[in-house]
């Protein structure tokens, strides 16, 4: 199993980059909520993913987007989410589409959805990538996984 794990990890490594796993959290209440932290320079984006791992309640309406807080300021909105998360059943994926701005992809449960095929390619300067959450507090969870090649020697990306 370690080979085939090792193999697996350095195929990813060539292909998306490093890989930056967040475990899977609630939402949480309307409102910016860090995910990841980049530091020491500039990194290509080069996949991010959400996947439902809880069942969203199906009670209350809110919104996600994900949004790059530079440590000089000034937010650049990455994307959003398709629409209300309210219902979204485990296994939901979202998927940015490397257009600036734009709705993520989001495919149902159960449904082929490959990592952004290499078409994120955003570059983030050093500060934090958040969830911002809209209208409403959820109680289903997202686990996010992010993909980047660093542009600066030291850039990293850490999990909040």
């Amino acid at each position: 199993m370690g080979l085939a794990n090792d193999i697996k990890a350095l195929v990813d490594t060539r292909t998306w980059g490093y890989r930056v796993f967040r475990p899977a959290t609630v939402p949480g209440a309307p409102g910016t909520h860090p995910i990841f932290i980049v530091t020491n320079g500039y990194i290509r984006l080069t996949s991010l993913t959400g996947v439902v791992v809880t069942a969203m309640d199906g009670l209350n309406a809110a919104t996600l987007q994900i949004q790059n807080l530079p440590v000089g300021g000034g937010v650049q909105n990455m994307s959003i989410a398709g629409g209300a998360i309210t219902s979204y059943i485990a296994g939901t994926i979202f998927s940015l589409t490397g257009v600036v701005g734009a709705a993520m992809d989001e495919n149902d449960a159960g449904h082929e959805c490959l990592p952004d095929s290499m078409a994120t390619r955003l570059i983030v300067p050093a500060g934090t990538i958040n969830l911002t959450v809209a209208a409403a507090t959820q109680t289903g969870t997202i686990q996010w996984t992010l993909y980047y090649v660093p542009l600066d020697a030291g850039a990293r990306v850490t999990a909040v």
